[in-house]
């Protein structure tokens, strides 16, 4: 439970803003002071939440930050900080992790892309107890001099306490959004 409320801390702010601002607008119609120390409790509340978003990394969010951290070992051509979030157990196609990763690390360095963004990240399927994730999101970026679009599923393993990824697949975003199309390398 504490992680679906950290997971979507808007809502709880939401709620916990609203009851307030209500609790303020009671207070403020008939001036009893229980309200508006209530509307107080509220915002402190507000204040503690604020920090617990800030010290707890859910799942989610760790699988959102090692997405955000390989595209940038994509843009800076440094393999190694994208390698860093593999799996041993990672394959490609019909490759296996060898023989991928070199075809990666090559791509990598010919530093082809540039201004990569990630939008629509969304955790389709995440359990420890499976210790298996699969993300989903629309990436894009700037290679060759044009400007390209994917939506992206990428499947991680927990591994110790930290999730590796170990499948990437590519799709269409527009049309045939339900068939991998080959990762250009």
């Amino acid at each position: 439970m504490l992680w679906w409320l950290v997971d979507n801390a808007t809502v709880v702010y939401l709620v916990l803003g609203l009851t307030a601002l209500v609790l303020a607008a009671v207070f403020w119609s008939n001036r009893r002071v229980k309200f508006l120390a209530a509307a107080g409790v509220l915002l402190g509340l507000v204040g503690l939440f604020f920090l617990l978003t800030r010290l707890i990394v859910t799942d989610r969010e760790q699988l959102y930050l090692h997405v955000q951290a390989m595209a940038r070992g994509v843009e800076e051509g440094d393999p190694e900080k994208v390698f860093r979030h593999f799996s041993k157990q990672f394959r490609h196609d019909n490759s296996d992790g060898a023989t991928a990763r070199a075809r990666i690390a090559a791509a990598i360095r010919a530093r082809r892309v540039s201004a990569i963004g990630i939008s629509s990240f969304d955790a389709e399927q995440l359990s420890r107890a499976d210790r298996k994730a699969r993300v989903t999101f629309l990436v894009s970026f700037d290679a060759d001099g044009h400007r390209h679009m994917f939506r992206a599923r990428l499947e991680f393993a927990l591994e110790g306490d930290d999730w590796r990824l170990t499948r990437v697949q590519l799709f269409n975003p527009v049309v045939n959004h339900d068939q991998p199309i080959a990762i250009p390398m």
